[in-house]
């Protein structure tokens, strides 16, 4: 499995677009085969940032989808409430211990 931890630098406007933007995302990512789950989180100490985690299950299906023309499209979306471009950290899990 592949998870992406991608973190949003919006304006107050762009906060409030957020949750609605990514139900749209979420929408979308349900066609795209490899796609796992969609979550907004929220760091405990610090909530400055707008940030989700993107689960797929391997990377060239990720790729697939970052590489859409509708990922592009829906990213476009936010450029206008953006304070700096968005960031996203790639990683693999090797090993699972849930039940």
């Amino acid at each position: 499995m592949i998870i992406v931890h991608i973190k949003h630098f919006l304006n107050q406007q762009g906060e409030e677009y957020f949750g609605k933007w990514v139900s749209e995302v979420a929408d979308i990512l349900s066609d795209f085969k490899g796609f796992i789950s969609l979550e907004i989180i929220e760091e405990i100490d610090e909530a400055s940032e707008s940030q989700l985690l993107l689960r797929f299950e391997d990377e060239p299906l990720l790729r697939k989808w970052a590489d859409s023309p509708e990922h592009d499209a829906l990213v476009s979306k936010l450029f206008p409430y953006q304070l700096k471009p968005y960031s996203s950290q790639t990683y693999q899990v090797k090993q699972s211990f849930d039940d």
